[in-house]
């Protein structure tokens, strides 16, 4: 906690965090959590943090990487060409996540894992160890990859003189992000990061100031805990049900009363799976809105993940990609022997 409070006193434009713990609720709102939201929503500091090591398993995310809403939470890529050159493999493997590799969402509905990083390379060691190198894997090895890469989008933006606030920066890496087949959703998020393409969407929206800020999104129809997306788990009916989400801006504190006066945008609503009908557009400014909508939820097997998000996007730029993602995961349980006995199925 002392180098978060030191990022914050020196100004520094960004971090990385390889560390992190199970975290008992998964509901977002511990110390440590709301210290690393605060890092990028009041002190302007960009944060790449590890997602984890606990996977494959669902909701398996640690803490505060996982959990926190307004840093980057990263997840370990590994690649085919990683596999024959770093583990020496005799067969070409797939591009995909690392078996290790946390997966969300976390029980307050947040996907949680943000982006994909290469989580293995040989990093150096210090002389006692009489070599010069080791092989290291995880996502404390994804996360500082990832964290390079924002600083190379900072270096280039200060250079010219362009707005890089942690917002944008985070907004640029996943909606340029390369989605990558055969990967769940859970374990990578928007993708695999790449470098020139979230540079030209830093440089491509450069005009609007909506970008500028992170986005504060509550339900409390969860299974678990209120959060910034829907998490429904157990015995889940087939057929509609409405949902409320909660959306509001966050400003950073060296943001004006004029600043917040003039922030103003429609937002044009959009779901990934026809089960999710939502309102097609609302009003942004400065004060909390309310969307309403219906989930049309189909049948499952157990243990099969639902899943879906809705997208708000900005009418001025369409092909930016999403100013605020809500994600949707329905799982189903598969009923035991003593459950149906006790409920006289």
């Amino acid at each position: 906690m002392r180098g978060v409070a030191a990022c914050a006193q020196y100004g520094a434009d960004l971090m990385n965090a390889s560390w992190g713990g199970a975290s008992q609720y998964q509901d977002g709102k511990n110390d440590t959590v709301r210290m690393y939201n605060l890092l990028a929503e009041k002190y302007g500091v960009t944060a790449f943090v590890s997602a984890g090591n606990s996977g494959p398993g669902l909701s398996t995310l640690g803490s505060p990487g996982g959990e926190a809403s307004s840093i980057i939470g990263v997840g370990a890529y590994v690649s085919a060409e990683m596999s024959r050159v770093l583990y020496s493999q005799r067969t070409t493997g797939p591009n995909t996540a690392y078996q290790f590799s946390a997966r969300g969402p976390a029980r307050n509905g947040d996907l949680g894992v943000d982006i994909m990083g290469p989580g293995g390379a040989y990093g150096s060691l210090s002389y006692d160890e009489l070599r010069k190198s080791q092989r290291y894997h995880g996502t404390s090895m994804s996360s500082p990859s990832v964290a390079g890469l924002g600083a190379l989008l900072v270096s280039a933006a200060k250079q010219s003189k362009l707005a890089y606030s942690p917002a944008r920066i985070r907004a640029a890496l996943m909606n340029s992000a390369l989605f990558v087949k055969g990967v769940e959703v859970f374990a990578q998020g928007a993708g695999l990061v790449q470098a020139l393409p979230a540079w030209a969407h830093l440089q491509a929206n450069q005009k609007q100031p909506a970008w500028d800020h992170f986005y504060d999104v509550e339900t409390d129809n969860n299974t678990f805990s209120s959060g910034p997306g829907l998490y429904l788990r157990g015995d889940i009916p087939v057929g509609k049900r409405e949902v409320r989400f909660d959306l509001a801006p966050k400003f950073p504190a060296k943001v004006t009363a004029p600043e917040k006066f003039n922030l103003e945008d429609d937002l044009v609503f959009s779901a990934t799976q026809p089960w999710v009908k939502i309102p097609g557009y609302a009003r942004l400014s400065n004060g909390r809105i309310t969307i309403r909508p219906v989930l049309d939820i189909p049948e499952s097997r157990a243990g099969e993940p639902l899943y879906a998000e809705i997208h708000a996007r900005l009418p001025g730029s369409p092909k930016a990609g999403p100013l605020v993602r809500i994600p949707i995961t329905i799982v189903r349980g598969k009923k035991t022997k003593a459950q149906l006995k006790y409920r006289g199925g």
